[in-house]
C-alpha cells in the first residue's frame, strides 16, 4: 500500500529526470554536428555549389565575385587597421604570398573598417607592405566564411584548388606561418592534399585578445548577416 502512493512520485521524478537530461545530449549532438558541418566553400562559377554567389568592395570601389577565386589555392584573410595583433600577423601574410605569388597563390584580405575609415586601411597596407589586393569585410563574407563561434581577427581561411576550406585560423604566429606554407606547398606539389579533410585551429591565447564586439563588421546596411543553410 505504501509502495503505491508513492509510485506516481517515483514515476514522476523518473520522467524529471529524463526530460532534463535529454535536452543536453541534444544540444551537444547537435554542436557536434555543426562543428562538421560549419566547412566553408567558395562559390561555383556555373551555380551549381551550394554557397551562393558573394560579391565583396575592394578598396578602389570596384567589385569582387569570391566565386573568381575557385580553381585557385587563395586566402581570405579578415583584419582590421587599428588591431594589433594583425599589424603582427600581416607581415607574415606578405611573406607567404610573395613565395607563392609566381604559383598563382590569391591573398584578398578584407577590412572591418567602415568604409569612412579608407585612410586608416591605406596607411596598414603601406605600413605592412602588403602588396595583394584589399577590400572590405560584408556581413554575407562573416557569415559564410569566418567561425561561426567566434568573429575575432586577425582570422585567416586557406582555400584549395577544389574551392573547399583546408583550414581555418583565428590569431597568428610564427608557428601558423609555418603551417600554412607547408599546407600551401602541398598543394601545388601533390594533388592528394586537395581531397585532406578540412581542420581548423583554435585561436592561442597570446594572439587573440581581441574581442568579438571589438571585431565584428559593422554591416554596410542594417540587413542582418545570412546564414549558411544546413
Amino acid at each position: 500500500m505504501l509502495f503505491r502512493n508513492f509510485k506516481p512520485l517515483v514515476l514522476g521524478l523518473a520522467l524529471l529526470l529524463v526530460a532534463t537530461a535529454l535536452p543536453g545530449r541534444g544540444r551537444a549532438a547537435a554542436n557536434a554536428v555543426n562543428a562538421h558541418e560549419d566547412i566553408p566553400e567558395l562559390p561555383a562559377p556555373d551555380g551549381s555549389s551550394d554557397t551562393p554567389e558573394i560579391e565583396v568592395t575592394m578598396l578602389d570601389g570596384k567589385k569582387l565575385k569570391l566565386s573568381s577565386l575557385r580553381g585557385k589555392v587563395c586566402v581570405i584573410d579578415m583584419f582590421a587597421s587599428w588591431c594589433i595583433h594583425c599589424q603582427e600577423h600581416a607581415p607574415h601574410m606578405v611573406k607567404v604570398y610573395n613565395q607563392f605569388k609566381a604559383q598563382g597563390f590569391v591573398i584578398i584580405s578584407l577590412a572591418t573598417d567602415q568604409k569612412d575609415k579608407v585612410a586608416d586601411v591605406k596607411k596598414f597596407i603601406k605600413d605592412y607592405g602588403l602588396n595583394y589586393p584589399v577590400g572590405y569585410l560584408s556581413n554575407e563574407v562573416m557569415a559564410y566564411y569566418a567561425d561561426s563561434h567566434n568573429h575575432n581577427v586577425p582570422q585567416v581561411v586557406l582555400f584549395g584548388k577544389n574551392g573547399k576550406m583546408l583550414k581555418r585560423w583565428i590569431g597568428w604566429s610564427e608557428e601558423r606561418t609555418k603551417e600554412m606554407t607547408s599546407l600551401v606547398e602541398g598543394e601545388y606539389g601533390a594533388a592528394s592534399s586537395s581531397n585532406a579533410a578540412p581542420t581548423e585551429t583554435k585561436p592561442e591565447t597570446k594572439a587573440t585578445t581581441t574581442t568579438v564586439k571589438e571585431t565584428t563588421a559593422k554591416p554596410a546596411s542594417p540587413k542582418a548577416p545570412v546564414r549558411r543553410k544546413k
